[in-house]
């Protein structure tokens, strides 16, 4: 009896240390993303420039990659993009590449501090057929973590752009 209570209590010692109990309040993740578009409207051909913000609301700095030019967001996120009916958009060449990381280019990390942001821009246009008009949903979604196995991501919010003629 004397040994199991001893057993129980380097149990949950271990576990305490290790951060078992605080593992289902951990799931804050580390970062947001907010999108916002440049113009809500737009016309067939017209460019589609979004601004997307990176903001780190963890109590510790992260490292990110990111491009070299600020224009080019899409290269570390996941962009999502339907329309009403929730019909996905096709890519163009360009966000064919892109999705498969088969573009080169030049990376560079960034360390961000608490509370500190990475703000960036994406041509949505160059990376979806926006060429017949409608109401397009968009959201981009980024891993918490480079390390493959880990599945958790982070998504922004969701917008909408109406394309017209």
């Amino acid at each position: 009896m004397r040994l199991s209570k001893i057993v129980i209590i380097a149990i949950v010692t271990i576990m305490a240390a290790t951060g078992y109990f605080g593992a289902a309040e951990d799931n804050k993740q580390p970062f947001t993303i907010t999108i916002s578009a440049y113009k809500d409207t737009v016309r067939i051909g017209e460019e589609t420039r979004l601004h997307v913000v990176l903001a780190n609301i963890s109590d510790q700095s992260l490292v990110f990659r990111r491009s070299v030019s600020p224009i080019t967001a899409e290269h570390h996120y996941t962009v999502l993009v339907h329309d009403k009916r929730g019909k996905n958009t096709q890519e163009t060449e360009y966000g064919r590449h892109t999705r498969l990381h088969q573009l080169i280019g030049s990376d560079s990390a960034i360390l961000l501090k608490p509370g500190e942001k990475l703000e960036e821009d994406a041509i949505l246009s160059d990376v979806f057929d926006l060429t017949s008009p409608g109401e397009y949903e968009i959201q981009f979604l980024r891993p918490v973590s480079e390390d493959p196995n880990e599945k958790e991501i982070v998504k922004s919010n969701t917008i909408t752009i109406t394309v017209i003629e």
